[in-house]
């Protein structure tokens, strides 16, 4: 059996004529509904959207001319072509129909090849415009995507720009007075250029490979107490304490290089937004899974600061790399740093979380998989 050709609806009160039409369109592997008013009709054709209504406009009750208005005006079938069944040949009739939304008219008695003619005729148009419509989507949605790429490409532009700007001038104004302190801030700047460079590259290359990871035993806590103390000598310069609570040893399975590179990110994070005499907070402890993660332990990681905060409405985007926050953020966004650690904590089989109060400060939580201990013996 033949795959249906289209759905057609046809409406007249004559049975003599539901027979003749149904029976002439079914043969040519149309299907086929029948029936005798118009308030059926619309009902019909809401249940089920035709491919083309054939429609008597010499109906008792709702008159086609009517029963056509009302289609017209109903959204999911305002473009159904309706081809109108008339015994009239004269021009006003033809003009009626058309101002209601006709897209044809077959004229009674019938000549079944005209009928089925302009049935093909208007199936194959309906068809046709539903493929375009459906094009035009796709293309609006790549467009959109399209815009939205440029944008991203403008927003890392200008996020660029200004974190290259900063150190930029530091080691500009140490070569026009090179004493000591001025050349102690331009090496502390080229440490700030080499590690953009390095998250851009790290971000560039995650793009394009799938980079195979070896996972070996990781003191978490011991790592944290290394990052802890790599940043006191920046958290000095910005006159911000940085606190790391007694860390317990809890093993996690990953790449050490890779970890320590995402919660240094963190540290630098929480640096570079807390004011001076601000407070920075590290911490480590055990956190049991609940749901469906019951029976499973993780190593909850806490960077903890009291500067700024994050506007709520920027909180959705702190790992987007190309998001530029909210005025209020004198430093620009959130930078590379934020989605390289989202990036490294997913490849860990772990989670990150963010909690924020603008004028209060900013939480990190990571949450780990503690590494499984061997049975003894």
């Amino acid at each position: 059996m033949s795959a249906s050709r289209g759905d057609i609806l046809i409406v007249d009160d004559q049975p003599a004529n539901l027979a003749l039409l149904s029976q002439v369109l079914t043969r040519s592997d149309y299907q086929v509904r029948t029936v005798t008013d118009g308030e059926h009709a619309i009902a019909e054709a809401l249940e089920r959207r035709p491919d083309c209504i054939l429609l008597d406009i010499n109906l008792s009750g709702m008159d086609g001319l009517r029963t056509c208005e009302v289609l017209r005006a109903t959204p999911t079938l305002h473009d159904v072509p309706v081809l109108f069944l008339t015994a009239h040949d004269d021009l006003a009739h033809k003009l009626g129909s058309f101002r209601v939304g006709g897209s044809d008219y077959i004229t009674k008695p019938f000549q079944l090849e005209e009928v089925m003619a302009r049935v093909h005729h208007q199936v194959r148009l309906a068809h046709l415009e539903r493929e375009l419509r459906a094009r035009n989507e796709e293309l609006a949605k790549v467009n959109a995507e399209l815009l939205a790429a440029a944008r991203l490409k403008a927003d890392l532009t200008a996020m660029l720009v200004h974190d290259l700007r900063s150190p930029l001038t530091v080691i500009g104004l140490a070569l026009e007075r090179p004493d000591e302190q001025a050349l102690e801030d331009a090496r502390e700047a080229h440490a700030r250029l080499v590690k953009l460079t390095a998250n851009m590259l790290e971000l560039a290359r995650a793009a394009h490979t799938e980079k195979q990871r070896v996972l070996e035993p990781v003191d978490l806590g011991g790592l944290l107490s290394r990052v802890g103390r790599q940043s006191q000598s920046l958290a000095a310069q910005k006159a911000v304490t940085v606190l790391v609570k007694p860390l317990a040893h809890l093993e996690v399975s990953g790449d050490e290089g890779q970890l320590e590179r995402a919660f240094s990110n963190l540290m630098d994070n929480a640096l570079k937004f807390t004011p001076p005499k601000g407070l920075v907070t590290v911490s480590l402890r055990t956190e049991l899974g609940e749901g469906v993660e019951s029976g499973l332990r993780f190593a909850a990681a806490r960077v903890q600061d009291t500067g700024l905060g994050i506007p709520p409405e920027d909180l959705p985007f702190v790992f987007d790399p190309y998001h530029q926050a909210s005025s209020g953020r004198e430093q620009g966004g959130f930078g590379l740093c934020l989605a390289i650690v989202a990036r490294i904590v997913a490849e860990h089989g772990g989670r990150i979380r963010t909690h924020s109060q603008v004028g209060v400060g900013t939480e990190f939580r990571v949450l780990l998989p503690l590494r499984a201990t061997p049975p003894p013996g």
